[in-house]
């Protein structure tokens, strides 16, 4: 026991040096305390995953806390991307039942690879589409404010693919109304197509915010022309 605690001791003492050092990502320590929080989380986190695909009218076919893979229906899977992103960090960093509170991961990301397959397609292959969607689009995407934290949008019908950050759900919950509106009527099926069009005929349309609003304006004039 001599010879653990002062090599724990030692340990402890470098984290502290490189705390005080200003180390901007300090190393974490794997103390048993901490491998009970974060597989509580993951507990909590799979249950919470469940509840949020049965309620969304999904199936759910593996939930481990840090990965779920779920079968949903068109109408809802967006939806279940948003809310499984909000799960992992729980409602205020905390997961709650009652009286208890159990630490959310809030140290840490997760992204999603939602695909749109039909019902004749290969579920096996459809799965590992989206594996590679999740692995090379939205975990390898870089945000100005943060790293990964995406969720990947691509279709078994389509080469067309989208990307988007999802740690705030407000970039999906736009796209959530746009694709109502367009089942709606309000917003005709070729309106996205009309978008990249203009966009790519801008300079810097797609890099700048000005450049987008004009480019998403110029589109929806359209669109109102057409009616």
């Amino acid at each position: 026991m001599g010879q653990v605690s002062e090599k724990l001791l030692d340990v402890y003492k470098s984290y502290a040096q490189s705390v005080a050092g200003g180390c901007p990502r300090p190393p974490v320590l794997i103390t048993p305390t901490f491998r009970v929080a974060v597989s509580r989380a993951l507990f909590v986190t799979s249950l919470k995953d469940w509840v949020q695909v049965e309620g969304l009218m999904g199936e759910l076919i593996y939930a481990g806390g840090d990965d779920v893979i779920a079968l949903l229906p068109v109408e809802t899977a967006l939806e279940a991307a948003a809310k499984l992103r909000e799960n992992y960090w729980g409602g205020d960093g905390f997961h709650r039942a009652g009286n208890f509170a159990v630490p959310a991961l809030v140290a840490y990301g997760r992204s999603f690879a939602v695909r749109y397959a039909h019902i004749m397609d290969i579920m096996s292959h459809e799965i590992m589409e989206s594996l590679h969607d999740l692995k090379k689009l939205a975990k390898e995407r870089r945000w100005l404010a943060f790293e990964k934290d995406s969720v990947a949008i691509t279709s078994s019908r389509t080469d067309a693919k989208g990307v988007l950050p999802i740690r705030e759900r407000d970039a999906l919950d736009v796209l959530i109304k746009m694709w109502q509106a367009v089942n709606a009527g309000w917003l005709s099926g070729g309106a996205p197509y009309d978008f990249d069009r203009i966009a790519e005929g801008g300079e810097g349309a797609r890099r700048y915010p000005e450049g987008l609003r004009q480019a998403v304006c110029l589109c929806l004039s359209q669109e109102l022309g057409r009616r």
